[in-house]
């Protein structure tokens, strides 16, 4: 016979497609908890914090290329007071 570059598709056993089946699905169903019981803990986790009846307000500065050598001599004639702290 010619080779005409087609393989023969080997014969699937179909106990073993089953069981391959039942493995992908019980592991699916495994993380589906896991996702689940993790989603509830931190419904719990958010819901356990101190309620106030005001928020305070939080300002987050971020210096990307500070140095030590500009900040000191500001931080010691005080100009920046809050960093002195």
């Amino acid at each position: 016979m010619p080779d005409t570059g087609v393989t023969a598709v080997p014969e699937i056993d179909p106990s073993g497609l089953a069981i391959a089946l039942s493995l992908v699905m019980g592991s699916v169903a495994m993380l589906e908890q896991r996702r689940r019981r993790r989603a509830a803990s931190a419904a719990v986790a958010v819901t356990a914090w101190p309620r106030t009846t005001h928020r305070q307000k939080l300002l987050l500065v971020g210096w990307d290329s500070a140095d030590w050598k500009i900040i000191h001599p500001l931080l010691d004639a005080g100009e920046l007071p809050a960093g002195a702290g």
